[in-house]
């Protein structure tokens, strides 16, 4: 499980992919499939889990270069981008505001990312309420972005002698577990340089809490 390896502290090689420029009709899409290598390469100096101080991370199935194997789900704007949940964990981002999704549909689990795009609120409108419209009994859901409080995220980034940039992505396991993940770019290091700042499980939104976010002005 990914949410094994994305610890505090953990320093990764990764060049994720970019968000998908569309028509913005509100429709829902599969998922591309471009999924850019993560890979492990150490732990940081500057903010790390405490546990990594007392275990060595070999045992916890640590190993250096070693790629954290996932699934990536696109942002494409002004619509939602779907991924079929096929016993891997699914990364999506980065996050300001849109929902992430899991549902099924004819006995096949799908996890969505519903694209909103920041500052336009007729596209923002559009994708919500098309995805709103179709939703099955069954649908879950959360907003990785309200995870995490400036405060909290400036917890971490002051840690840094120079301030890395903060984003938020989210994960969604294979048995269908929410988390909001803080991932911080290295500015004074290479662009795919990249740190774990935090991990947290998020308890899920059932269909009508969701609807509800979807639904709001």
């Amino acid at each position: 499980m990914i949410e094994n390896y994305l610890k505090t502290g953990v320093r990764l090689k990764w060049s994720p992919p970019s968000a998908v420029q569309m028509v913005l009709d509100g429709a829902i899409v599969d998922n591309r499939g471009v999924t850019s290598n993560m890979i492990y390469n150490g732990l940081d100096g500057e903010l790390f889990d405490p546990a990594f101080g007392v275990t060595n991370v070999s045992t916890l199935g640590f190993q250096m270069r070693m790629p954290i194997q996932h699934v990536w789900l696109d942002y494409v704007h002004g619509r939602t981008s779907r991924a079929k949940s096929l016993g891997s964990d699914i990364l999506t981002g980065f996050m300001s505001g849109c929902l992430i999704a899991r549902w099924k549909d004819n006995g096949m689990t799908y996890v969505g990312h519903i694209g909103t795009i920041y500052g336009n609120k007729t596209a923002a409108d559009l994708v919500k309420n098309n995805f709103a419209a179709v939703m099955s009994a069954d649908t879950t859901g959360f907003n990785p972005f309200a995870a995490w409080s400036t405060s909290e995220m400036l917890e971490r980034t002051n840690k840094f002698k120079i301030t890395p940039t903060s984003n938020i992505m989210a994960l969604v396991t294979d048995t269908g577990e929410f988390y909001a993940i803080l991932m911080l770019l290295i500015s004074h290091r290479t662009p795919d340089d990249w740190c774990v700042g935090g991990i947290k499980k998020v308890t899920p939104l059932d269909k009508n809490a969701l609807f509800a976010e979807l639904i709001k002005k």
